[in-house]
């Protein structure tokens, strides 16, 4: 009786954070005390025929296969192995493996066993199902394999099945007929494949490759990718965009996206750890946790339509209502024939209004960059006497105000920002007519939380003209006996108790304040 023999084939570590199991044709192997050792060939039997029917939907992959084994030599017995890869994702220890898996010998189905697991450092993993089949000498045999596996996750959203051919070498000689045929599921969202050029079209969505008399090399391998529609991700009027794969079940709600786009998008600060993930923008701090469908919302929870999850090593999130959550002055609009998703903070709105979308790209660029986490502040803080000023003066909004402040020629806005508790008066001036400088005009301060009906300071703007203000007297008395005459434009910061007007001192080089009222 002959000794059963196996090919170790290479393994290749893919850029993945999912597990994808790869598949390979039945392998001659050997177990001795559970660690299975490689033999360069079988001596006598010969893959015949290798007739390989896969089927790929947008998730997952269905494969049949069949061989054809001929034994030229005497009776014997061989330990057969399939073949199974992949690499683990971050949150399990252990493989996931096939989702179903049969085998069948001339048409009766055989148990399969699980054996030979090995794990390496970077997380790849490799076992094999094995089952043994008893040859007469010249006997022909019919070996079947019927499995279905998720497609591999990788890092770039796509997603990957691989078939490995090159398996079947341990085989004697070379294998005499090859035939794989595939079955591409029509994505009508518009999601796309990559096969392999030597596959000829052979049929609609359906490809054929065959060969004869093949010495399988790694070369032969078939390697299908699925590449998802893009959801764009647009804020702003256009002012920010994103494109990030789509989830396959675009049809499906919600649309969940990695929260650390949302924190790109927004301008938000974000932290994340191996449990959970926190974003700070304007008033709002939520926080959520993996495997959790409550985020925590300004100290208060909050229940998400969807569990909280890792994928690809990102953590996903519902984008409409963490969005929601975020910022309530948002507008939303969801194009599902386009794949986009777009919103506009109410910081896109001030910025297009006061400097153009062009410019604002550049404003708002620097705000992400120099100041992430601050927002304006929401119309819900605002007293109703703050609000109501601020729709009598004809003002856009009580929290900024438009105007060419250093007088360039160019507009520039003064914004009344927060960041949790801090709030204060900043200003994004224009240096030239494509960039900007950030600057505080009053820097920031702790206040109480800023809660419904708290805040009353109103920015307005204050065109070239005499301006009287106040006049600090001895013994820190004052009289409204001043009188500036303003250049150019200038800040006016109006609370509950004052007034208070920035200008820019050309000689000074710097902006300087005056008290327009009590």
């Amino acid at each position: 009786m002959t000794r059963p023999s196996f090919s170790l084939t290479c393994l290749v570590l893919m850029v993945s954070l999912a597990a994808f199991p790869l598949a390979a044709d039945d392998t001659a192997v050997q177990g001795s005390g559970g660690v299975i050792q490689p033999m360069a060939e079988h001596p006598s039997i010969v893959m015949q025929d290798m007739d390989v029917h896969i089927g790929i939907t947008f998730d997952h992959a269905l494969v049949n296969c069949t061989f054809i084994f001929r034994n030229e030599g005497a009776e014997t017995t061989v330990k057969m192995g399939f073949p199974e890869r992949g690499i683990l994702t971050a949150d399990s220890t252990s493989p996931r493996g096939f989702t179903t898996f049969r085998t069948w010998v001339d048409g009766r189905e055989v148990y399969a066993r699980i054996e030979g697991l090995k794990t390496y450092p970077e997380g790849a993993w490799r076992r094999w199902r094995t089952k043994t089949v008893h040859f007469e000498a010249g006997q022909t045999r019919r070996v079947e394999v019927e499995y279905q596996t998720p497609l591999g996750e990788v890092s770039d959203g796509s997603r990957l099945f691989e078939y490995e051919v090159q398996s079947g070498g341990s085989w004697k000689g070379p294998i005499e007929h090859v035939s794989i045929h595939l079955y591409l599921s029509p994505d009508r969202q518009g999601g796309t494949y990559t096969v392999p050029v030597r596959f000829a079209p052979a049929g609609e969505d359906a490809y054929l490759w065959t060969a004869s008399n093949l010495e399988p090399t790694a070369q032969h391998d078939v390697k299908i990718v699925y590449h998802p529609p893009r959801l764009r991700l647009v804020g702003g009027d256009g002012l920010v965009e994103r494109s990030l794969p789509l989830t396959p079940y675009f049809t499906q709600r919600p649309i969940h996206v990695p929260v650390t786009s949302l924190a790109a998008l927004l301008g938000a600060e974000f932290t994340q750890d191996h449990r959970s993930a926190t974003l700070v923008y304007g008033t709002h701090t939520v926080t959520v946790r993996i495997g959790s469908q409550w985020a925590d919302l300004d100290g208060r929870r909050q229940r998400l339509v969807m569990q909280v999850r890792r994928e690809r090593g990102a953590v996903v999130v519902p984008i409409m209502l963490t969005m929601m959550l975020m910022q309530s002055d948002a507008d939303f609009d969801t194009d599902w024939k386009h794949h986009t998703f777009r919103f506009t903070l109410p910081i896109h709105r001030a910025l297009t209004d006061c400097l153009g979308r062009e410019r604002a790209r550049a404003a708002l660029k620097l705000l992400r960059e120099t100041r992430p986490g601050w927002g304006p502040v929401e119309k819900y803080c605002y007293t109703k006497d703050a609000l109501d000023f601020s729709h009598r003066e004809g003002l856009p909004a009580p929290w900024y105000c438009c105007g060419d402040f250093n007088g360039d020629g160019f507009s520039d806005i003064a914004l009344l920002l927060c960041k949790g508790e801090e709030i204060g008066v900043a200003l994004v001036e224009s240096v030239n007519d494509r960039s900007f400088r950030f600057r505080w005009l009053q820097k920031p301060f702790a206040s109480k939380p800023l809660v419904e009906h708290h805040v009353s300071t109103v920015l307005r703007a204050r065109h070239p003209g005499i301006v009287r203000h106040w006049l600090e007297g001895p013994e820190g008395s004052a009289s409204p006996e001043g009188r500036l005459d303003l250049e150019h434009d200038a800040i006016e910061v109006i609370g509950e108790k004052a007034a208070v007007i920035y200008y820019l001192d050309e000689n000074a080089g710097d902006y300087r304040q005056v008290v327009t009222g009590d």
